[in-house]
């Protein structure tokens, strides 16, 4: 027989139990949903890098193309590299935004400035947690040459840790046109530095050893000062002529 008392009471246990299922599953959501709103930032990664980089000066912009996101430091965050220009100045530096887990980014570190050359290009790249900051120089160089300095993470700060320079032009031998490529790469880790080229099927390289020097933190680092002091050591002030040939300036 049809008892409503009896179909009320089993509606009420079946809402009891339904509850008691789904509790943990809203109480899930919204911890998941209080998880995601303390670690998504509000901002997007655009907004956030020109927020942070409006402190450095004003009209402050990332160059085009430049920015790179890769965890530099060692915490499991990725922290942002990028080449800023200032307007005002026509001048740019190299700067590296260091990133936390609530999404806020802090300056880490940035270089001197330099003033822009509309004959030189410049950009970044990360290697095996190695930022690279390249120059260069193409179309309007009689010989055209690249320059990379190489920063990595090192007791609390970025240093730079090697240096390589090319050059590359066609010449004559013999009547016919050959390639040439000569370069300098420096390793301050360990202290070496390899003078190499090649003129055709011609090949050179020599390894020479140089004293100590203090690591160039990236914090108001000068590629032209830098290298301007490495010159006065016998050892980095070397290069390879187009024969193949090592020179060292006086």
């Amino acid at each position: 027989m049809f008892n409503p008392r009896t179909l009320r009471q089993r509606h009420s246990r079946m809402r009891t139990r339904r509850c008691l299922l789904v509790a943990p599953i809203c109480f899930i959501t919204l911890m998941a949903a209080a998880v995601s709103a303390e670690t998504s930032p509000s901002l997007s990664t655009t907004d956030r890098v020109g927020a942070t980089l409006s402190t450095l000066c004003p009209g402050a912009h990332p160059v085009k193309d430049t920015s790179r996101q890769a965890d530099l430091d060692g915490d499991g965050i990725a922290d942002i590299s990028v080449l800023v220009e200032c307007p005002a100045g026509s001048d740019r530096r190299l700067v590296v935004l260091k990133g936390s887990a609530n999404g806020t980014l802090h300056l880490l570190a940035q270089s001197a400035t330099w003033p822009t050359d509309p004959n030189r290009w410049d950009g970044l790249v990360v290697q095996n947690d190695v930022l690279i900051y390249q120059q260069g120089c193409n179309a309007s160089c009689s010989e055209p040459t690249s320059l990379d300095y190489k920063f990595r993470y090192s007791k609390g700060s970025l240093v730079l840790i090697g240096q390589e320079q090319r050059h590359m032009w066609r010449d004559a031998e013999d009547g016919n046109e050959i390639q040439v490529d000569t370069g300098v790469s420096v390793n301050y880790l360990n202290r070496t530095v390899i003078y190499f080229g090649n003129r055709g099927a011609k090949h050179f390289k020599r390894a020479l050893s140089f004293s100590p020097l203090p690591l160039v933190p990236l914090s108001g680092f000068d590629a032209d000062k830098v290298d301007e002091q490495h010159r006065q050591i016998r050892a980095l002030s070397g290069y390879v002529d187009a024969n193949l040939v090592l020179h060292f300036l006086d």
